[in-house]
C-alpha cells in the first residue's frame, strides 16, 4: 500500500498503516460529511476509530482556520471491484517538504493532503477510498 501512496501522491508523502488497539488490522471505513470525517470500525472487536477529522487534522486545522464539516450522512466505503466493505487500511499524509524536516520542526500535523488507501479483504484490490485537501 505504501508504494501506491508514494506513486499516487509523490515522494513527500508519509504512509502509515491503521491498526486497532486490539491489534486488529481489518476495518469497515465510513466517510461522514463534507469535508469528510473518516471512521474505521475494527472487524475484530467492533471498536470505532476516528482516522481523520478535518476539524482537528491537517494544515488548515493546525493553522486555526475554520474548517466546518457539513452534513452527517455516512457513506460506507467499498471496493470498486467486488463491493466488499472490509479493508486493511493505510493513510497517506502529503507534505510540501521532506518529512524529516517536518518532524524536526514539530510540524508533522501540518500535512496538506490526506489519503485513505485500502486493500480489499475479499479480492485484494488496492483502492484509493478517500482523499482530501487539507490546506
Amino acid at each position: 500500500m505504501e508504494e501506491l501512496i508514494k506513486n499516487t501522491y509523490g515522494p513527500l508523502t508519509l504512509a502509515v498503516g491503521v491498526r486497532c488497539p486490539c491489534r486488529g488490522d481489518t476495518f469497515q471505513a465510513t466517510a461522514v460529511g463534507e469535508p469528510s470525517v473518516i471512521l474505521g470500525q475494527c472487524s475484530q472487536c467492533n471498536n470505532q476509530l476516528v482516522i481523520f477529522d478535518p476539524e482537528r487534522d491537517g494544515y488548515d486545522a493546525e493553522m486555526g482556520q475554520d474548517v466546518v464539516v457539513d452534513g452527517n450522512e455516512p457513506e460506507l466505503l467499498s471496493c470498486s471491484r467486488c463491493h466488499s466493505e472490509q479493508f486493511q487500511l493505510a493513510c497517506g499524509f502529503q507534505y510540501s517538504s521532506e518529512y524529516d524536516d517536518v518532524e524536526e520542526a514539530g510540524t508533522e500535523d501540518f500535512f496538506e493532503w490526506f489519503a485513505l488507501i485500502g486493500r480489499c479483504s475479499a479480492c485484494g484490490n488496492l483502492v484509493v477510498l478517500h482523499d482530501e485537501e487539507c490546506a
